[in-house]
């Protein structure tokens, strides 16, 4: 088994600046966790039964501690824990990004690891954890970040519910041809200020005011209101930098 985790420990970190594909919920914290901090979520992990593998990398401001965490029937974690030493005067200095994968047939008797994480938390008086909502400006910023770099088909996506109830979704589609031509005319804001707009000067939608329900970039990544789902890997960095000033405003 720890065989296993090491290679693919080995692989998840070929690239360690990178989160993975699948699933991932982000959490604020409001102080540096210590090595001794991380060993004992480890050992509060392990006691339930997991095996583990841990890393840690250094860039610029950030320290990044990776860990890859399975059990023996199916049920895998991968965590990153993110540090910014640049925000020692904000309220939250790290994020705590976590993929859970479980077999549904021991789901429920299994604990999830942010379970796991939270009951640490609450026995730790000095530190604070919150949940990262990702409102329109954030899901917004994501999917200019990945536009920047790679253009694709966008998918807006408003759940909306009328007084009759005779409406329920609203979305909008913008194809990779047409999503081309729109981010040409602001590179550095694709969503923002090149497809918003153009929606808005011919439909008169403010598409930026309503409610997000979610952004689908195409094969890329699925922007939800509470973790984005990843369909291939993804810049840590810079999701990690959105987080940030969303949460230490």
């Amino acid at each position: 088994m720890a065989e296993i985790a090491r290679a693919i420990l080995s692989r998840l970190c070929i690239s360690f600046m990178k989160l993975g594909r699948g699933k991932w919920e982000f959490y604020a914290i409001n102080e540096k966790l210590s090595d001794d901090s991380i060993d004992e979520i480890i050992q509060r992990v392990t006691s339930e039964g997991w095996e583990y593998q841990r890393e840690h990398h250094d860039l610029g401001s950030l320290g990044v501690d990776h860990l890859y965490i399975q059990r023996s029937y199916g049920h895998d974690a991968k965590i990153a824990i993110v540090w910014d030493s640049s925000k020692i005067n904000e309220d939250f200095q790290t994020i705590f990004c976590c993929h859970e994968s479980a077999d549904m047939t021991y789901s429920e008797t299994l604990p999830t690891l942010t379970s796991v994480f939270r009951n640490w938390i609450s026995g730790n008086y000095r530190i604070i954890m919150q949940d990262i909502v990702l409102g329109n400006p954030e899901k917004i910023r994501i999917a200019d970040s990945v536009l920047k770099e790679t253009v694709v088909g966008v998918k807006l996506v408003y759940n909306v519910v009328t007084e009759a109830k005779n409406l329920k979704k609203i979305e909008i589609d913008v194809g990779r041809g047409d999503a081309s031509s729109l981010c040409n005319t602001n590179t550095d804001h694709p969503l923002s200020g090149g497809i918003i707009p153009y929606i808005h000067s011919k439909t008169g939608m403010h598409c930026d005011k309503i409610p997000l329900s979610e952004i689908k970039l195409s094969n890329v990544v699925t922007i939800l209101t509470d973790s984005v789902i990843l369909h291939q890997h993804f810049d840590l960095e810079k999701i990690v930098c959105i987080l940030f000033d969303s949460v230490n405003i």
